[in-house]
This record gives C-alpha cells, sequence and structure tokens, in this order.
C-alpha cells in the first residue's frame, strides 16, 4: 500500500509538472532588445518567425494600411510588445487563443469565416502554392464564400517564408482559424493572415 501511495504521489507530481509546461503562455515569451518602426501587419510576421510563436490576423481592413508602429523595448515579453502595438495602432486588438497561438483581430470588423467549424481537415505535404486552394474547397468554407459573394485569394507580399518543410494535418472539428494555427506551425512559417481590405467587392486575402 506504502509503495502504491508513493507511485500515486509521483504521477500527480509529474502530471502537474506536464500541464504547468502545456499551459505555459506564448505571450509570456522573453524578448530581447526590440526596434521597430514599421507596419503593424509586418512586425507581427516578424514576431512569429523570430520566436517561433504563431501568430494569426484577421478582420476587413478599409482604407490605407501605411499607419506606422514605432516600438522601442530594451527587454519584456512578447505580450510588452503587442500591447505597445494595438496602443499605437489602435485598429487592432489580440488575445491568446486556448491553443497557446496569438490571434490579432481587427476591431468592429470580425472576418467570421475563421470562425465556422471545420468537420475534418486532410492535407498530406502540401505545398505553399497549393494551401489556401484546398482551405477553400473545405465544404463549409465553400459555402461562406458563395454565401457572401466572397473569394478566397493567395497574398505573397512581402518575403517569403524561410521553411516550409513535409508535413501532414490532420484535424476535426476545429474552427478555420485552428486550420491555420496548425498549418503555421507545423510548416515553420509560424504566421498566417486573412485579410479582407474593403467592403467591396469581397475578396479575403490569405499569406500562410
Amino acid at each position: 500500500m506504502r509503495r502504491l501511495s508513493i507511485s500515486l504521489l509521483a504521477l500527480a507530481i509529474l502530471s502537474g509538472r506536464a500541464v504547468s509546461q502545456s499551459t505555459r503562455s506564448a505571450s509570456s515569451v522573453h524578448v530581447e532588445r526590440t526596434e521597430f518602426n514599421d507596419r503593424a501587419m509586418n512586425i507581427f510576421g516578424v514576431l512569429a518567425q523570430k520566436y517561433k510563436v504563431v501568430i494569426g490576423v484577421s478582420g476587413t481592413l478599409i482604407g490605407s494600411d501605411s499607419r506606422v508602429v514605432n516600438v522601442s523595448l530594451e527587454s519584456g515579453t512578447l505580450k510588452d510588445v503587442l500591447d505597445v502595438i494595438v496602443t499605437q495602432d489602435t485598429r487592432f486588438q489580440w488575445q491568446q487563443n486556448s491553443n497557446g497561438s496569438i490571434h490579432v483581430s481587427i476591431k468592429n470588423s470580425p472576418l467570421t469565416l475563421l470562425d465556422i467549424t471545420v468537420p475534418v481537415f486532410d492535407a498530406e505535404n502540401p505545398k505553399r502554392a497549393e494551401i489556401v486552394d484546398q482551405l477553400s474547397q473545405i465544404p463549409e468554407t465553400s459555402t461562406w464564400l458563395r454565401q457572401h459573394e466572397c473569394s478566397m485569394e493567395e497574398m505573397f507580399a512581402g518575403p517569403p517564408a524561410r521553411e516550409w518543410g513535409q508535413f501532414s494535418v490532420h484535424l476535426k472539428d476545429v474552427p478555420l482559424s485552428s486550420v491555420l494555427d496548425e498549418i503555421a506551425a507545423s510548416s515553420r512559417t509560424f504566421f498566417w493572415s486573412a485579410i479582407k481590405y474593403n467592403n467591396r467587392p469581397c475578396a479575403i486575402n490569405v499569406k500562410p
């Protein structure tokens, strides 16, 4: 009985340690000296790649996208950097997602496409140039696009992904945003965006 009690105690300690590690907040990642003078969208992508944290940006952006953000921090956390960005460019807001990724959205302009539930998504070694087409062919995605008279296009603006290795994705009953999170993490690009730049015509530009 004593041996069993010790074993159960050890299991409880190990389980607690595992939970602690798995619930570590991505936004608490330490960042070194940080200097930026750039558009918020560009900064999000650089942060994701540098600190290996999945960051996804979505929403409807009306008007010019040339607003510049100035970030200057000696040290801190990723949360500190994100807070500076959204304080200066108040169009954006951010939150830590339950799966550990960081989701940035445009205030008052949500893109409900990202909230639809995908019953199943399977992709075997997808190519970067093909992934948006695969996403648009998901029946639930296709239905949303048709109902909103919208298209989904791939956007290669900005620097190309540094890495895009072979990987597979097998997901069930998750939001489309989580599919993009998984693709970003597995491809090691760590960043994605789905932005609708104007009201009409409806075109969602996706950067995997």
